[in-house]
């Protein structure tokens, strides 16, 4: 059979999920504003998606690290503010008090807090139940800047465990145990296996009396799951497209390979060639919470062998009516007009006596990779 012919299912809760797309669009929203002299920082990578995060610095955002904050606010000016973002990651308490007196410090400085929802909820759960002499048992990894960040709400014993396993283990080896002066309580990282987190909650009834349990797993990486399930179950091959070095996308390649063993990870539809022989009759994909949509939608096409230059290049492009408002960078800049990128088939065009009052201007010139301009048709 050709290559045409395969069938390619994309799960419907594929790509971004709310807090990732919502910490997307509070700095786009940044960028857009355009502030003259101003510098925009992402406390980390913002998502774990090399392409997604390649875009930001080609628009002039900058990563910062934890022991960048104090430097980083004392540049900020009235000519040159600074404001950093908080990915949804979360931050720990230490990081969260030096924001702020940063913040209290140097009114040009200020940072924006895009910690996803679901793991604000586990940080207000362990603050509410925090105790010197409590236990505190997380299903996770130890070393994800989304369990360092709710562990520091923390004072008693914390202990991490990455799967049911790893908890039977310490059980037997007696790090865990029924000897502890206070109930403990037990939450796991958002994108955790919901099937093992399951496994581990009836493992954690049966050792204590009444531990106190909390439902962490957000609701869409749960879909996320049962998707990831149901498609495997049904398809010769199964895509997960989504980075290496994110926790979710992972735990997506090890639920669809435990049902279809011909199971691949790609980042981007350039790996596509070397990794997915187009042979199979039914194909699914599902993609990691930090995947954009637009990556998504290359490999679906390129799987579907739908790859007509015209026809992408066509629906790349935007339709603009009379009225609308746009953001378009700036590609060009001369004394009498700006040229501007709208995405469109036409290229956007501002003369200059629409830009400024001044008879005789001299429009300044920028560079296309941080300047936009968001303007009304």
């Amino acid at each position: 059979m050709s290559n045409n012919e395969i069938k390619v299912t994309v799960a419907e809760n594929a790509g971004f999920c709310f807090g990732v797309a919502r910490a997307a669009k509070r700095v786009e929203d940044e960028i857009a504003k355009g502030i003259r002299g101003q510098r925009i920082y992402t406390l980390g990578k913002l998502i774990h998606n090399d392409t997604y995060n390649a875009y930001l610095k080609s628009c002039g955002v900058e990563i910062a690290q934890t022991c960048d904050i104090e430097s980083i606010a004392a540049q900020a000016r009235a000519d040159a503010p600074v404001k950093v973002f908080v990915r949804a990651h979360g931050i720990s308490v230490d990081i969260k008090n030096r924001l702020e007196v940063a913040a209290r410090e140097n009114p040009h400085f200020s940072y924006v807090d895009c910690t996803c929802v679901f793991v604000n909820k586990i940080h207000r759960i362990i603050a509410e139940h925090n105790d010197r002499e409590g236990l505190l048992l997380v299903l996770g990894n130890k070393d994800h800047p989304e369990v360092l960040g709710f562990c520091s709400q923390f004072d008693g014993k914390i202990i991490i465990f990455e799967n049911c396993s790893q908890l039977e283990e310490l059980i037997q080896l007696g790090i865990i145990g029924k000897d502890c002066a206070k109930t403990p309580i037990a939450v796991a990282q958002t994108t955790q296996n919901l099937g093992e987190w399951e496994k581990i909650k009836k493992i954690l009834r049966k050792l204590y009396t009444n531990p106190l349990i909390f439902d962490t797993i957000c609701n869409v990486t749960e879909k996320r799951q049962l998707e990831a399930v149901k498609l495997s179950r049904i398809n010769d091959l199964m895509v997960v497209i989504g980075s290496r070095g994110s926790s979710n996308s992972a735990k997506l390649y090890d639920i669809c390979k435990a049902e279809c063993e011909n199971t691949v990870m790609i980042e981007n539809a350039d790996e596509m060639n070397e990794k997915i022989p187009l042979t199979y009759k039914k194909a699914g994909i599902v993609a990691g919470a930090s995947t954009p949509h637009k990556i998504i939608r290359e490999v679906e096409r390129k799987m579907n062998k739908t790859e007509n230059f015209e026809e992408l290049l066509n629906e790349s492009f935007k339709t603009l009516n009379t009225g609308d408002t746009v953001t378009g960078y700036v590609t060009a800049v001369n004394d009498s007009e700006l040229q501007l990128d709208l995405g469109a088939k036409v290229t956007g065009i501002i003369k200059a006596d629409k830009v400024t009052d001044d008879p005789t201007p001299s429009l300044p010139r920028c560079s296309r990779s941080v300047t936009l301009l968001k303007l009304s048709l």
